[in-house]
This record gives C-alpha cells, structure tokens and sequence, in this order.
C-alpha cells in the first residue's frame, strides 16, 4: 500500500539522488545550518524513516549502507522490541552504528491533536508524557551510542499550538510534519515539511528530488 515502499523502489530512489549529484545531510548537519552554526549546500536532501518497522533494518539499512546515506529514524516507544515486526533494541543498535539518528515519534502513535475525553489537565499531561517520556526512552535505551538526537515526529503529521508550546518547552531542536515542503531557512523550528513518498505511485519523490 501506499505506506509501504518496495525495496527496489528505494533503491532506485537513492540512486537517483545520488545521480542527480544532490549531497544527503545528516540530522546535526540539518540543525547547525537552521541554528546559524554551519553552512549546507544550497540544494540537498535528508532521509527520514518513521516507526520501527523491522524492514528497516532487514531491508533499508542494507541500501543506505551501499550509498553511504546518512538517515534518521523517528521511533515511537510502544513499537521498540514488542516482536512481531517492530525492531530489536539490538537492531535499532546496529542502524546508530551505521550512520543513523534516532529522534523521537511519541510514545503511543496517537493522534495528539485529539483529546479523547481527557480534560484540558489531563490532555496536557498526555502531550507532555508524549513528548518527554519519548525522548527519556530514546536516551535509556540508546543514548550511549551517541545517535540520539532531540528532535520529533508528529504521529500522521497532526498536530496544534499546544503540541508545538509543549515542544519547545522541552527543548526539541526541531519537530516534523507530513507537509510536502521544501525547508528553507525562515521555515520554522516546529514545522518542518517533508514528503511522504507513496509506496504503490510513488507520489513525491520527484517533487521533492527537483
């Protein structure tokens, strides 16, 4: 389905990049350009991978190592090590160790713009839960490896003013949509676009490649 992407697909996909001589940066590379520290080309791409899904290891990890891609995977708590096709610790290990950055995705995966019959208290206490617990769990559990890196995803790309106050009272450098835009420096901080690229039409991937 449109969610997920045939492995040939994507390897196609990042040998285009790579034939169209567009340089792939890495999460820090991305923040010390928005935050003034360092310079990026004019044109370049970053990679982003949502969730937790096994294939990412099995398959896509296999394909960024062949390009020598840097990529950063957006995990969410409640699908590390629960078997069936999430990844292992060991396996979200072995991406750090091969050129990967771990941001968070939430805990739970929910919609965080929907209150759910939470009263105001509570729905601020959920968001909050969503946002930092997320980001303790990354740093346990993985932060000796150095890829940790505080920014965030929102689940399905929903969010509101309150998410993003929350957000930047923790502290998060960055935090992602789902809106297909193009990041240039006055974009900001809490909003930043990417493409989804479909699975079955491959929706996308040439308008954010041009």
């Amino acid at each position: 389905n449109d969610m997920i992407l045939n492995i040939d697909d994507f390897r196609n996909q990042m040998e285009a990049i790579r034939a169209a001589e567009l340089p792939v940066i890495s999460m820090r590379e991305f923040l010390d350009w928005k935050q003034g520290k360092a310079n990026i080309p004019d044109q370049c791409v970053m990679i982003t991978i949502d969730d937790g899904w096994e294939a990412t290891h099995t398959l896509a990890l296999g394909v960024l190592k062949e390009f020598g891609f840097p990529f950063t995977v957006f995990l969410y708590q409640n699908y590390v090590g629960v078997g069936g096709r999430s990844m292992t610790h060991d396996q979200v290990r072995e991406l750090a160790a091969n050129g990967a950055t771990l941001s968070s995705h939430s805990i739970s995966h929910q919609n965080m713009s929907r209150r759910g019959g939470r009263s105001e208290a509570q729905y601020h206490e959920w968001l909050r839960e969503e946002l930092e617990g997320s980001h303790r769990f990354l740093e346990e559990s993985f932060g000796d490896t150095g890829a940790v890196i505080k920014t965030f995803a929102y689940p399905y790309g929903i969010y509101n003013d309150k998410v993003i106050e929350f957000a930047k009272e923790f502290g998060y450098e960055a935090c992602f949509t789902v809106n297909g835009k193009k990041t240039n420096w006055d974009v900001a901080d809490m909003e930043i676009g990417r493409y989804v690229v479909h699975g079955t039409t491959l929706a996308n991937f040439e308008p954010a490649l041009t």
